[in-house]
């Protein structure tokens, strides 16, 4: 079963550009390893400073060891500023399923049944 990883963060204004040349090189990384699916970051339009990694994984086996090599990676350690809209966090589906919009409402994709 495929796992979805949605990660919520922000830095100070000031380490936006230290932030976006780590996760270039970062998901370029990420995407070569086996049962990687997806992994993308976004930055806000309104607010620069805010971030959002989307991450896909083939199955449990692939996430756990994506993160076992991820615990060994150097990280940076971004300014931390005051976040004025939502909020930092990790989130975890396990239900990984894809919809259609159809007469206002949405639907589970037949392909998904």
């Amino acid at each position: 079963m495929p796992i979805r990883v949605v990660v919520n963060t922000h830095v100070a204004e000031s380490s936006v550009d230290e932030m976006i040349a780590y996760w270039k090189d970062k998901s370029a990384l990420c995407e070569a390893e086996e049962g990687n699916l997806q992994y993308e970051v976004f930055r806000s339009l309104t607010r620069p400073e805010n971030f959002a990694l989307l991450e896909l994984w083939q199955d449990q086996r692939t996430y756990d060891a994506h993160w076992a090599a991820e615990l060994e990676r150097p990280k940076p350690s971004p300014e931390k500023g005051p976040r004025r809209h939502g909020r930092d966090g990790v989130e975890f589906y396990f239900d990984h399923c894809y919809y259609r919009h159809e007469n206002g409402i949405w639907r589970i994709s037949e392909d998904q049944l």
